[in-house]
Parts: structure tokens; C-alpha cells; sequence
């Protein structure tokens, strides 16, 4: 398993065009006609927080009665998460410059930007504490990772035509 996870992390670019030591590919193409999408860490953050949350929780208070919170207090969770989140915003712009500068697989990018996002919301949640960090942490870690699948890290490239 080890040796596997090895040799995927250490496939190239093809051998006609040099490999930079600081570069990761793994999956996909470098050379491809796309560029990184320089607005996916807000649309993340806007979507997971304005969208697919206060969705999410609807959802679940819906299945699980103990869950409802009851529709009137979504504007207030839209509010203060976006106010509670900030932080987690700007630690998602760095991790996204860094590992957009480090990796070239858009699939290993969305990954990891996903476990950093998850994790600050773990801390938030944490540090925030109260009867719903629990539930609220697992709300907005599961609306992380769907929220991601609305949005490319890399977007297709524009060419002018003549």
C-alpha cells in the first residue's frame, strides 16, 4: 500500500518536457489547455455557507427530528457563519495559493484543500463550543465536500479566434 501510494505520487511529466522538483503530479495533465479557477476558495466558502449548509440542515431536520432547528434561524447561521468563517477563508486562499503552486493535479488539490477546510471547521467548532457545535461541525463538513463538487480548480482556457 505504502509503495503504491509512492510510485502515484511520484509520476512525472512525460519525459520530452523537464519535471520541476517542486512540482506533484499525480493525476492529469500540467500541459492541459486549462488554468487554475483564482476564485474557487470563494466560491467554496460562498456556496458551502450560503447554499448547501443552511440545505444540509433542512435536510437533516427533516430525517432526524432533534435535528430541526427550525427554518427561522437559517438566516442567522448564514449570517454568523460568514462572519465565524473568515478566518477559515483565509487559511483556504493560502493553502489553495501554495498547493496550486506545489501540485498539479486539480483532483489532489481539491482533496487536500478539502481536508484543510474540514479541519478548520473542526477548530471553529471547537473553539466556539455550545450544544450544536457538534452537529453544526458535521452540517458544514459534509456541505464542504459538496460544495466542492460544484466547482473546478482549473478552468478551461479562452482563445480568441480570427
Amino acid at each position: 500500500m505504502i509503495k503504491l501510494l509512492w510510485l502515484t505520487l511520484h509520476i512525472s511529466q512525460p519525459a520530452a518536457e523537464p519535471c520541476s522538483p517542486h512540482v506533484l503530479s499525480v493525476i492529469g495533465n500540467a500541459n492541459d489547455e486549462r488554468r487554475m479557477n483564482k476564485f474557487y476558495p470563494i466560491q467554496l466558502w460562498l456556496t458551502t455557507i450560503v447554499f448547501v449548509a443552511p440545505l444540509t440542515m433542512i435536510l437533516a431536520g427533516l430525517v432526524n427530528e432533534e435535528w430541526n432547528m427550525g427554518l427561522e434561524v437559517l438566516p442567522l447561521f448564514i449570517m454568523f457563519g460568514l462572519i465565524f468563517s473568515l478566518p477559515s477563508l483565509l487559511v483556504c486562499f493560502a493553502a489553495y495559493k501554495i498547493l496550486t503552486v506545489k501540485i498539479s493535479s486539480p483532483i489532489l488539490i481539491k482533496i487536500l484543500l478539502n481536508l484543510i477546510m474540514v479541519g478548520a471547521v473542526l477548530i471553529t467548532f471547537a473553539l466556539i463550543s455550545g450544544s450544536l457545535a457538534f452537529r453544526l461541525s458535521i452540517i458544514y463538513s459534509a456541505s464542504i465536500v459538496i460544495a466542492s463538487l460544484f466547482y473546478s480548480v482549473k478552468i478551461k482556457e479562452k482563445h480568441s479566434s480570427l
